[in-house]
């Protein structure tokens, strides 16, 4: 893998399935604007947004908000692995998927 195509990833694509390899996927979940993590920060910051409006209690952070990090730290681990293994890629991407889910309900139910 070259620098250029981590550029390429991280920044010009917009889809997953535009990835070549687990490797690429990992990298585009995490460090692309389109990619998991992004959107769980963006979840992370209305959930954050709620508490500090008062509508929700501030044990809402840890089990919905930024401190609801078990998804993002698996993707992370994957990250880091020399070589993906494709039971790691999608058990990180499903953990990662859960949190957004389980955040997305939460703030759906506030309304």
């Amino acid at each position: 893998m070259t620098a250029s195509r981590f550029a390429t990833v991280t920044h010009d694509l917009t889809d997953v399935t535009q990835c070549r390899n687990l490797k690429e996927r990992a990298w585009f979940q995490c460090f692309n604007a389109h990619g998991l993590v992004a959107h769980k920060a963006a979840l992370d910051q209305r959930v954050t947004a709620a508490v500090d409006a008062g509508r929700c209690k501030s044990g809402a952070l840890l089990a919905y908000g930024s401190f609801c990090d078990f998804g993002y730290r698996q993707l992370f681990k994957v990250v880091r692995l020399k070589q993906v293994s494709r039971r790691a890629m999608v058990s990180a991407e499903t953990a990662m998927k859960f949190d957004i889910e389980s955040a997305q309900k939460f703030l759906d139910t506030l309304g």
